[in-house]
């Protein structure tokens, strides 16, 4: 059986501006992708970075900050965003959300890792692969 590919497209962006941030990575990333990988320099302002990026992105985007970002393309940097965007008709993404990470505890961890087990394994789905990736 012939899979379709899974394209992998990163960016690494020095535009101080949030606005001119997300039309860079909509230039060099791939279009309506699956979902949107951001490693970002904690001073940008992240709450106008997060509200362009929810208008321009319909997929998931799965971020952190950084105390410096490291891509192949320029070494380590600070002060940018290195993102990558994965595409694939057979690639389904399903985040979940920690808030307060410091407060969080450990029965917030056991009812999200039942979320999450229930998730990936009550699915009529026999045969798909998984994986899980914790940011």
């Amino acid at each position: 059986m012939n899979q379709p590919p899974l394209s992998v497209k990163f960016a690494s962006i020095f535009s101080e501006s949030p606005v001119e941030v997300v039309m860079e990575l909509i230039e060099k990333l791939d279009d309506k992708p699956n979902v949107l990988f951001l490693f970002c320099s904690s001073s940008y302002d992240l709450n106008q970075l997060s509200m362009i990026l929810d208008q321009s992105f319909s997929c998931p985007v799965v971020s952190c900050t950084t105390a410096g970002e490291y891509s192949s393309f320029h070494g380590f940097t600070k002060k940018s965003i290195v993102a990558a965007t994965l595409k694939s008709e057979n690639l389904k993404v399903k985040t979940y959300h920690l808030n307060q990470i410091k407060n969080f505890s450990l029965l917030q961890g056991n009812k999200l890792k039942e979320q999450v087990k229930n998730d990936f394994y009550n699915n009529d789905s026999p045969g798909i692969s998984r994986f899980g990736l914790l940011l």
